[in-house]
């Protein structure tokens, strides 16, 4: 279809192996994809489709009859009816090429896309490799693709060998549900959303079983919002302080994660809450007051985003990002940028941040930023 760098094609995919696929075979197109829940309502996609311009819907067979009805919006493809090319063309990359476009919450009503260049991608992935124990992983992928978090999973794991483990439903399993879909599964690694750790290590501290929990697990990543040091301590005591718990923090438009802290139990942290670590490799982070100057430790101030990872920008918004998306006095490169995130956070003693809160009318729920004035909006809608 003539489809190259900088285009947008859209993945219409469920929990199956067609999802990474897609995205594989989109980028190696050289172009960005975009990926769309088949659970939504047609209302929102047709907006996804239109506001993002994608050239072209990618759907697996299962998803054809849900396709039909956003085909006349933008030509779909069926994945296993596309014909393999005899050789593949060589595309010239760009480390400032679009990667992938995700539209997150907008205080105006109406979603935003954030697109996010390869540069940022592969600094994550190559963050990720350097502070985690990725190879050898048989990794339980929990977002989906609409959620960014599922970049820090597809990647990492793909390009150190790991295998990406993929259940039609995972926020559904129970506690012991998930306890015997891994031991099947033999799950070595689990990212979530903080609160569904959270959910299932409630369930796992009340468990009569005397076997060992999670036999074969050494990693759990979580994020998405605070996590309480006590039950930190509780999971380390149920998993016989053998996991290590990687706790992420970063928007979207800093391409997925910007900050990160390890532990296994909790040890030397004395504020109730789990710090959000430190920077990423590749990625600064700043505390500003309301005059742009840093604060210094112990002092409260606004988290500013500069690196590699910062996105592009809004995708047809350039008024907004030219509010939220600014430049960077602290270093000498004249273009450079950083992002102003609107989380208020503070210096710990041994250099690590730790999330204070929101500046805006914002939310965390199970993991999704949501602006309230999305809320507004809608409801104004109806008398």
């Amino acid at each position: 279809l003539d489809i190259g760098r900088d285009a947008i094609v859209a993945v219409l995919a469920d929990r199956s192996v067609d999802a990474p696929l897609a995205v594989l075979g989109v980028l190696a197109a050289g172009a960005a994809y975009l990926p769309l829940d088949p659970g939504n309502p047609d209302e929102r996609l047709h907006f996804l489709l239109q506001d993002s311009g994608a050239r072209a819907l990618l759907v697996p067979p299962q998803l054809r009859a849900r396709a039909a009805a956003l085909a006349p919006v933008v030509p779909a493809l069926q994945i296993d009816a596309i014909a393999p090319a005899d050789a593949a063309p060589e595309i010239e990359r760009r480390d400032t090429d679009a990667a992938y476009l995700i539209y997150t919450s907008g205080s105006t009503g109406t979603p935003k896309g954030v697109v996010i260049e390869h540069r940022g991608a592969v600094n994550l992935v190559r963050g990720f490799l350097a502070r985690h124990r990725f190879y050898g992983q048989r990794l339980l992928m929990i977002p989906p693709l609409i959620f960014d978090a599922s970049v820090g999973d597809v990647f990492p794991a793909l390009a150190c060998g790991s295998a990406l483990v993929l259940h039609p439903a995972p926020t559904e399993l129970g506690p012991s549900e998930l306890e015997r879909f891994c031991r099947e599964a033999r799950i070595t690694a689990i990212d979530a959303p903080a609160a569904l750790w959270r959910r299932w290590s409630e369930g796992w501290a009340l468990r009569k079983s005397a076997a060992p929990l999670l036999p074969e697990l050494n990693l759990m990543m979580i994020g998405g919002e605070s996590v309480p040091v006590e039950q930190v301590r509780r999971f380390a005591e149920i998993t016989g302080r053998r996991v290590t718990l990687c706790n992420h923090y970063g928007p979207t438009e800093a391409s997925v994660c910007a900050t990160l802290l390890s532990t296994i139990d909790g040890a030397g942290i004395v504020s109730p809450d789990l710090p959000i670590g430190r920077p990423l490799p590749g990625v600064r982070v700043y505390l500003l007051d309301a005059h742009g100057r840093p604060v210094p430790r112990g002092v409260v101030g606004e988290l500013y985003i500069g690196g590699r990872g910062v996105a592009r920008g809004y995708l047809g918004a350039p008024e907004l990002a030219a509010e939220r998306f600014v430049a960077d006095p602290f270093v000498d490169t004249t273009d450079a940028r950083m992002y102003r995130t609107g989380d208020l956070a503070r210096w710990n003693g041994d250099g690590s941040f730790l999330f204070i809160g929101r500046r805006a009318q914002q939310i965390k729920l199970r993991g999704f930023r949501i602006e309230l004035g999305e809320i507004e909006a809608q409801l104004l809608h109806h008398p």
